[in-house]
């Protein structure tokens, strides 16, 4: 009786084992799987929104670098003109 516990509780931790392989590997093609569609679809999002004329994150980030260099040329240009025009003599 003693010996034909062990031998089940062997099968039994080898069958749990067995079954435990096979779900980590069901859940990295899981995994895999479910990279590969966000990605594809990332892709085809972002195809559309070209075509659309749509600018991407970056587009914005660079043009909003360009107006911030804009402005602070602006404010020095202000700043000079306004210095100008209090100290005349300096013409």
């Amino acid at each position: 009786m003693e010996e034909r516990s062990r031998q089940q509780s062997d099968r039994g931790e080898t069958l749990r084992d067995s079954v435990e392989t096979t779900l980590n590997q069901a859940r990295e093609r899981a995994a895999g799987t479910w990279d590969r569609v966000e990605r594809s679809f990332e892709d085809r999002v972002q195809r559309v929104l070209r075509r659309m004329d749509i600018p991407s994150r970056s587009d914005i980030e660079t043009l909003n670098d360009r107006l911030d260099a804009l402005n602070r040329r602006l404010t020095r240009a202000e700043s000079q003109s306004s210095r100008s025009e209090a100290d005349p003599e300096s013409h």
